[in-house]
């Protein structure tokens, strides 16, 4: 859904496009409409979990939390969202992960608006979507490396995003512990060093030799 817009803007028949698109949605969708006495709305009732409560294996995105959490930013918000005296909001972990929440979205919207520009062709958008998508989301499965990986191909520097796609499933060590029950889901910070740590420092790398005109690692 993040590239639909650059596939919008820079396509020439707009119309057709989204017709193209919105098409299989409404198929997979159908379904749901036809057995759901709610007209399909009970399928919107675990995206909105998904969305308020789940987290897993996040890189910038804890980053982003963990950085308003200390400031207090995090805290006022939730106060300001929820203002009655008798609830202590700055204890609802849903309501304070609104504020990093909120950066994040506004930093993809933001990126990807000025990858709307002319300059920049499709898959460059389709790339940025993806890759902002990998950082920035609350919950991030090795799966979710499949929507770069095609790309990577027409991309150049590309080490430190291939690196980052297969450390990814170290994030399952989780299950090696998990029996079930919430208490044995134990995520070890030492996964996310494995997967982020040298990630970060290839992509700092990837940016150096590109800037000075190096060839790529």
């Amino acid at each position: 859904m993040l590239v639909v817009p650059a596939l919008l803007v820079k396509s020439r028949r707009r119309l057709e496009t989204l017709a193209l698109l919105a098409l299989p949605l409404a198929l997979c969708y159908a379904p749901y409409v036809l057995t759901d006495p709610r007209w399909g709305l009970g399928l919107l009732g675990g995206l909105g979990a998904y969305a308020e409560r789940w987290r897993f294996n996040e890189g910038g995105f804890g980053l982003l939390d963990l950085g308003l959490q200390a400031s207090g930013a995090s805290a006022a918000l939730a106060r300001w969202l929820w203002p009655d005296p008798s609830y202590d909001a700055g204890q609802d972990l849903n309501l304070l992960q609104v504020a990093a929440k909120a950066l994040a979205g506004a930093i993809v919207l933001g990126a990807l608006t000025w990858r709307l520009r002319p300059r920049f062709r499709l898959e460059q958008s389709a790339f940025l979507a993806g890759a902002l998508f990998l950082l920035l989301s609350p919950v991030v499965h090795p799966w979710y490396a499949l929507w770069i990986l095609p790309l990577l191909p027409l991309r150049s520097p590309r080490l430190a995003w291939l690196f980052l796609s297969l450390a990814l499933p170290v994030s399952y060590a989780v299950l090696l512990t998990y029996d079930g029950t919430p208490a044995t889901w134990q995520e070890s910070p030492w996964t996310r060093a494995i997967e982020y740590a040298p990630f970060a420092a290839l992509l700092l790398v990837d940016g150096l030799r590109a800037r000075a005109g190096d060839p790529p690692a």
